[in-house]
Parts: C-alpha cells; structure tokens; sequence
C-alpha cells in the first residue's frame, strides 16, 4: 500500500467513524440526553479535526493527487464531494456556536436544531461522495502525484 493510499484509507475510515459517532450524538439528543449529545458532537469534531490537520501533512509530505489523470466524472463527484464537506463544516461550526447560546437564550435553539440538520444530512451525503471518491483515489490516483 502506497503512502496515499494509506493515507486516504485512513482518512475514509476517519470519516465513517465521525459520521457514526455524530449519529450516536443525534439519537441521544432525541432521548433528551443532552449533555451525551453534547459530549458525542465535540467527539466528532475533533475526529474531522484530525483530518484537516492530517491533510495538511499530507500536502505538505506527499503533494496532491494529479487530477488530470482522473476521468471527468470523478474530478466532478470530487467536487460535489468538497461541496458537501463545505456545507457540513459551515453548518456544523454553526451548530456549535448556536449551541453555546442555547441555555441563555432558547429562543435560539430552532436555529441551532436546523443548523444541526443540515450539517447531518450534507455530512451523510458527503460520506457517500467520499466513498466514489476513495474508489477514484484507489484506481486513478496512483497513476500520478502533482
């Protein structure tokens, strides 16, 4: 196994267990386990901030991967897939600061509960992009390293 390859393989996996343990944190949340569901979000976001750090490192060591060696479609679903990272990022960081308003203003609290939806449902969607993108990774991204 290449070093990119271990890398995105890790980075896959990051990602299937953040998406899991923010899931775990809605399910608590829904039970009215907050403080659970409190515990289980920042769980999450650290492992996403473990790959951004992360991909740091391996731009840094490693370079990017040569995208013109990847066919149209893929270079496409990748950026679909950046898309959703984005929008699960900026609605998760939201969540969070809304979050810490709650207790003092509960009027807030919709705001953050939307906030928190759409992070899930575009972090979910970007789990699936994720997955055609590691497949393009294991069998383009070899080929060649910018």
């Amino acid at each position: 196994m290449s070093a990119h390859t271990g890398f995105w393989t890790f980075a896959f996996l990051n990602m299937i267990a953040a998406f899991i343990v923010a899931a775990a944190g809605v399910l608590s949340v829904r039970r009215r386990n907050v403080e659970l569901h409190r515990k289980l979000m920042l769980v999450s976001a650290a492992l996403v901030g473990l790959f951004v750090v992360s991909y740091a490192g391996k731009l840094a060591f490693l370079g990017r991967e040569d995208l013109g060696a990847w066919p149209d479609l893929s270079v496409v679903v990748l950026r679909v897939h950046e898309a959703f990272v984005f929008t699960f990022l900026v609605s998760g960081i939201r969540a969070y600061v809304l979050s810490r308003r709650v207790a003092a203003s509960p009027d807030v609290k919709p705001a953050h509960r939307l906030a928190g939806r759409v992070s899930m449902a575009s972090f979910a969607l970007a789990l699936v992009t994720a997955a055609i993108v590691y497949r393009s990774i294991l069998s383009y991204g070899k080929l060649a390293v910018q």
